[in-house]
Order: structure tokens, then sequence, then C-alpha cells
């Protein structure tokens, strides 16, 4: 996922991230999900971290977001 240079900051990427975890939490509803995991690209690593990813200990550009939090995103 990423959005051209060209078009950074117009908040392309905040709606295909949204609509990314959307999907992945209609996924979750059949298929057993705990969480999303992204590989952050070189400059992403604090759009994720805005975004309420965590870094994982052993990785810190692998970042993870809890289904349950992206559950409450959606839900009600």
């Amino acid at each position: 996922m990423g959005v051209h240079v060209d078009v950074q900051g117009k908040g392309f990427g905040i709606d295909l991230l949204m609509d990314a975890l959307h999907q992945a939490f209609q996924a979750s509803k059949t298929v057993a999900s705990s969480a999303v995991v992204v590989d952050a690209k070189e400059g992403a690593r604090d759009f994720y971290l805005k975004h309420g990813f965590t870094p994982m200990p052993s990785s810190p550009n692998r970042m993870f977001l809890p289904m349950k939090t992206i559950e409450q995103m959606f839900s009600g």
C-alpha cells in the first residue's frame, strides 16, 4: 500500500488504510484473525504509529494492530 509522492498529504493514505482495515474486519467474521500486520517501508513507520499500530520488539518496522481495536473502529 502506498501513495505516489505527488499526492501525499491529501488524505489518500488514510483512505487506503481504512479500506484495508475494514476489509480485514469483514474477513475476520469468516476467518479467525487476531491482528493486521504491516511491514512499514522506509518513511511510513510514523504513519502507522500515528494510526495506532504497535511495533514488534524484534523488528521495529513490522507493526500490528489488534483485530479488537479494528473491531471497535467499525462497530457501533
